[in-house]
Order: C-alpha cells, then sequence, then structure tokens
C-alpha cells in the first residue's frame, strides 16, 4: 500500500522529488482486500437534482436540461418535469410495477433483476405526506421513439434512476 503521509505538495518541484523517489522502486500487489457493502439506490429526481445529474454527466444547462425534460413530458414520455419533490404519492405504488414492465423493451437487462410483480414499498420513495403539487420524475412506461441523443440521455437517466 504506497500512501503519501505528508502535508499536500506546496509546489510541483515537491511532487516531483517525492516522485522521484518512488519511480525507481518495483510495486508488487502483496495482499488484495475486499469488502461487501450496501447502499441504498439513489432518491428519484426532481427537476433540481435532475439538472444537477445531467450538467455533471454531458454539461447541460439547467435550461437545456429542462426543454428536453419538457418535450418528454409533452410526448407522454415522463411525468410532470416542474417538481420539487423525489418522492412518489403512495396511490403510485400500484402503477410501478406496469411501468416497469413496459421499459422492459429498453431496460431489460437490468429489470430482469426486480421482481415487477412484488416491489418493495419504501418511506424513502412512496411518502404521499412529501409531495406538494406533483411527485417525482418518472417514466410513463410508453417506449419512447424518435427522441433527439439529447432527449435520450435524459429519458434514460431518468428511466435508470426509476429502475435502481
Amino acid at each position: 500500500k504506497f500512501k503519501h503521509a505528508q502535508e499536500r505538495f506546496k509546489t510541483i518541484e515537491d511532487a516531483k522529488k517525492v516522485f522521484e523517489k518512488v519511480q525507481p522502486g518495483l510495486f508488487r500487489i502483496i495482499r488484495v482486500e475486499e469488502k461487501s457493502s450496501s447502499q441504498p439506490p439513489p432518491q428519484l429526481f426532481d427537476l433540481t437534482e435532475l439538472q444537477r445529474t445531467m450538467n455533471r454527466l454531458y454539461s447541460f444547462t439547467a435550461m437545456q436540461t429542462l426543454e428536453y425534460t419538457q418535450s418528454l413530458y409533452e410526448k407522454k414520455y415522463v411525468s410532470y418535469p416542474r417538481t420539487d419533490s423525489r418522492y412518489l404519492s403512495d396511490d403510485l405504488y400500484k402503477q410501478c410495477g406496469p411501468i416497469l414492465q413496459n421499459l422492459k423493451r429498453g431496460y431489460a437487462d437490468k429489470i430482469a433483476l426486480l421482481n415487477t410483480e412484488k416491489l418493495p414499498k419504501s418511506k424513502r420513495f412512496f411518502d404521499s405526506a412529501k409531495v406538494s403539487d406533483h411527485h417525482a420524475i418518472i417514466p410513463t412506461g410508453q417506449h419512447p421513439a424518435g427522441l433527439s441523443n439529447q432527449e435520450n440521455l435524459v429519458f434514460n437517466a431518468i428511466a435508470t434512476r426509476f429502475i435502481s
């Protein structure tokens, strides 16, 4: 295990000195450790989180992300985009299985891992008290066709988040 234990480098020369010390040395792997861990799936998208994600992944501006998502909404591929909620109301629980079934055409490998007939109902995703006017952005279950590359990237992000 190589670890630089001193303070941060203040100049490029300091970094080069340390690099010259370790460069000629041979390193070999003497042990590999594996840890299993679990982390909960990410929460669903609200508009702000979707904009941040699309900016980080594809450098879309907030306005571009809204424009592409609005277009997807008008084509009936995603739910209402101008939401500040990352939750679904409890009454949408029964619709999630059929939505996932309809998404199988494009995401079969991901959906195959799920039991779409008996999805767990978690307060992390379903909480009517935390839904104001509109619930989180989710796919409607309609299989998209004729999307631009940008719309496809946004739809893929929304669908993948919903599946996870």
